[in-house]
């Protein structure tokens, strides 16, 4: 694993060879979230068009360091590397962080009197290839390496009962956080079908993507869990903007750590929820989004969504809805590559709601 690992990072090392290809930027972060609060940083993006006949698509480097005013370190590393043609995709992923976060148990009905504030630190290693075998269908195969510390931990007890009548709809809090540090490594495989006219800020085609993954003692891992994630997402041209729309499906069956269930909430999923404050080993998430067209550099947008949490896939017909509603503005930094800074307000359930920052649409 470390050899592939230290492959992946020479070869995206190796990336930006010709540099007059490449346009650079050095940008300050000023980014919020809920569960973050204000962030503050530097980051760095490298974009490559080609301007061929093949419609290759673009490779980027992306890198970021950020602080932010609930304490929380984050250090990523992103690239993306397609060959003539779109015939090969080459993603690497490596992320450092400390970050402090909120466990309130799992399922729908969890509450803010249960929370256990808990500090991991996570170093992760990912490595994605993937080989197209039609015109828009690609076959794709990853590893991941995940190292956590948990640093620091709150231990409360719970007296809250399931709901009377309904035992199966309410997830009790354990006494003591459950299992969160250790080494685990997911090897995934899967078919990716992408239409998309753009990556960035799609304005038509669809994208979809079904992934199985596997962790266990076979390949290095102190837990044993399986995942299986489907990404449906699809993009129409309305009027002078685009309608796009996404559905998610995810299930974790097994031995799997609590950082690797199913988070309700984040920037890009589920908007208005404080990341964490609600987690489930089976999860149905469904989100749709109006996105103006620009004037100038402005643009806005519109969106709302719903999640559905069970311990089964069975259950997940009479689980409790999780709405999520909110707009926002967008202000496009590179007409080319349609890349845009956003800035989203969204409302959830259970009166959480809060302002996002950050770079390209959410899906």
């Amino acid at each position: 694993m470390r050899r592939l690992v230290a492959i992946a990072l020479l070869l995206s090392a190796a990336l930006p060879l010709r540099a007059q290809e490449w346009k650079n930027s050095v940008l300050p972060v000023l980014a919020s979230a809920p569960e973050t609060g204000f962030q503050y940083g530097i980051a760095l993006m490298r974009t490559r068009q080609p301007m061929d006949s093949l419609g290759t698509r673009p490779s980027t480097v992306i890198g970021n360091a950020v602080r932010t005013t609930k304490g929380q370190t984050r250090l990523f590393l992103d690239t993306d590397w397609w060959t003539p043609g779109n015939q090969w995709r080459l993603t690497t992923n490596s992320i450092w962080q400390e970050f402090p976060i909120g466990y309130h148990g799992e399922g729908d009905q969890t509450t803010q009197v249960d929370q256990i504030n808990y500090t991991p630190r996570t170093l992760e290693l990912a490595v994605t290839v993937q080989r197209r075998i039609a015109k828009a269908r690609w076959l794709m195969a990853s590893v991941r390496r995940i190292e956590t510390q948990l640093v620091s931990s709150d231990s409360v007890t719970s007296d809250v009962l399931p709901l009377p009548g309904d035992p199966q709809t309410y997830f009790s809090i354990y006494d003591l956080l459950p299992p969160v540090q250790g080494r685990h490594v997911v090897a995934t495989v899967g078919l990716v079908s992408d239409t998309r006219d753009q990556i960035f800020a799609p304005s038509g085609g669809h994208f979809v993507e079904a992934t199985m993954g596997r962790s266990g003692s076979l390949i290095g891992s102190e837990y044993g869990y399986t995942r299986v994630r489907v990404d449906a997402r699809t993009y129409r041209p309305l009027r002078a903007g685009v309608l796009a729309g996404q559905f998610l499906l995810q299930s974790v069956e097994g031995d799997a750590p609590i950082d690797q269930i199913a988070l309700v909430g984040n920037n890009s999923s589920m908007r208005g929820y404080t990341m964490g404050r609600f987690r489930g080993r089976r999860t149905a998430t469904a989100q749709m989004e109006y996105r103006s067209g620009f004037r100038g550099r402005w643009g806005s947008a519109v969106f709302g969504g719903a999640t559905f949490l069970a311990r089964d896939l069975a259950g997940l017909g009479d689980a409790r809805m999780l709405p999520s509603v909110g707009a926002g503005v967008r202000f496009r930094m590179d007409p080319v590559t349609r890349s845009a800074i956003r800035v989203d307000f969204a409302f959830g359930a259970s009166g959480q709601g809060g302002l996002y920052v950050a770079f390209n649409e959410a899906f």
